[in-house]
């Protein structure tokens, strides 16, 4: 059984991931798995105002891996539970991917992801480790795929060790302008309307309905964070 979280709670950056059940069939896991690398595949089709090298690449390494699953489902291979235990890993890392890519193509939260810019880089190089960690102890001589297909997910693996997944220079420049605009305000300067121009152009918010759904989702964030500090010290006392 695969377990669902309900993605209408979820606060942004936040990767609540369900490991697969113990028990679980392997059809199953790895019908789930591919479900689950086809919606991430499908982020190939959304906007990224920001870290979109990252998104692109994250993007490439699943499609291959979902190739890769496809392929052991189309022959019907039984699956020793060595693979099995790789599999269920993978799940979870690519669970926690789909939530950060649908975060980071988040309408009305590119201000917000672009502020957490250096947090996001992490998250990508975190969760692209995982999964080449996953590929070092998957058993890949005891899946009988082709040949191509196993030299596919073995460069993968490579890949995705040496991933850098820097933060994108042009991300980097937009959030030091934001913050000196910010600066600006809290010393009660009036901002460079160019530099305004820049960042709105960067994150490419170009309507004032597009400003009203960052800032009302700024404002939610702030209220939300602050509910959680109460809570936090309300359980400590």
């Amino acid at each position: 059984m695969i377990q669902k979280f309900d993605r209408n709670t979820r606060r942004i950056l936040k990767f609540p991931a369900v490991h697969p059940c113990e028990g679980i069939s392997p059809a199953t896991l790895l019908e789930s798995l591919i479900a689950l690398s086809q919606a991430i595949c499908n982020y190939q089709f959304r906007f990224f105002a920001t870290q979109r090298r990252k998104a692109r690449e994250t993007i490439r390494q699943i499609s291959i891996l979902l190739m890769f699953f496809e392929e052991i489902r189309d022959y019907g291979l039984s699956l020793p539970d060595s693979v099995v235990l790789c599999l269920s890993e993978l799940h979870l890392t690519f669970q926690k991917i789909q939530f950060l890519l649908e975060d980071c193509a988040r309408e009305g939260g590119r201000i917000l992801i672009l502020m957490k810019s250096h947090f996001v880089a992490t998250q990508f190089r975190a969760l692209i480790r995982a999964v080449a960690t996953a590929l070092d102890v998957l058993p890949l001589s005891s899946i009988e795929v082709s040949s191509e297909t196993k030299e596919l997910v073995e460069m993968l693996s490579k890949q995705a060790r040496k991933a850098k997944m820097e933060i994108d220079p042009a991300d980097e420049t937009a959030m030091k302008r934001v913050i000196l605009v910010l600066n600006q305000f809290e010393n009660r300067f009036e901002p460079d309307p160019f530099m305004i121009r820049r960042i709105l152009g960067h994150l490419d918010i170009k309507t004032w309905a597009d400003c009203h759904r960052e800032i009302r989702f700024l404002d939610e964030e702030i209220r939300a964070e602050y509910m959680d500090g109460n809570e936090r010290e309300g359980s400590s006392v």
